[in-house]
């Protein structure tokens, strides 16, 4: 519970070592039954509520990003990431990282078995899994569209 429970005490980011290392562990582990915490946990959870949070954050991503994206997404009620695609998306994950907006690499085994050239590995190099969770409030969502343009505009100055 230390990488989950330290986040409030801290930012994530000091916690992001521990996480890391659990899911590693988790990686060898059966298949085990739900703990009593786990349950207790989850019965908190107000989730009509998480649902609405997470459809108006996609919702405002969709709106203000859909033009640069180039995945042709629909609107999904629930979700907890916005999938921008970009060609050499790399930087910009790099520039946002740098102003506090983590980006997660979705399958990174896949870098492994997929030679540099196949849509596989494309895809998780410039696929940018933004947040649109239930942490995040529209201003959230603001800051981050906001700092797509920034990088956007530095970029095209070089």
């Amino acid at each position: 519970m230390s990488a989950l429970l330290g986040r409030f005490e801290e930012n994530a980011a000091a916690f992001y070592t521990v996480f890391q290392n659990l899911e590693e562990n988790f990686e060898n582990m059966p298949m085990l039954k739900m703990s009593k915490l786990t349950n207790n946990l989850l019965n908190a959870i107000d989730f009509c509520k998480v649902r609405t949070i997470r459809t108006k954050n996609f919702n405002f991503l969709y709106k203000n990003l859909k033009n640069k994206n180039i995945l042709k997404l629909k609107k999904v009620k629930g979700a907890y990431m916005y999938p921008l695609y970009l060609e050499d998306a790399v930087e910009l994950k790099k520039f946002l990282l740098e102003n506090k907006i983590y980006i997660p690499i979705l399958w990174p085994n896949v870098l492994n078995i997929v030679s540099k050239d196949s849509i596989e590995y494309k895809y998780v190099h410039n696929i940018l899994p933004l947040p649109c969770d239930q942490r995040y409030s529209k201003t959230d969502m603001k800051y981050i569209c906001d700092k797509i343009i920034e990088f956007e505009k530095r970029t095209r100055k070089k």
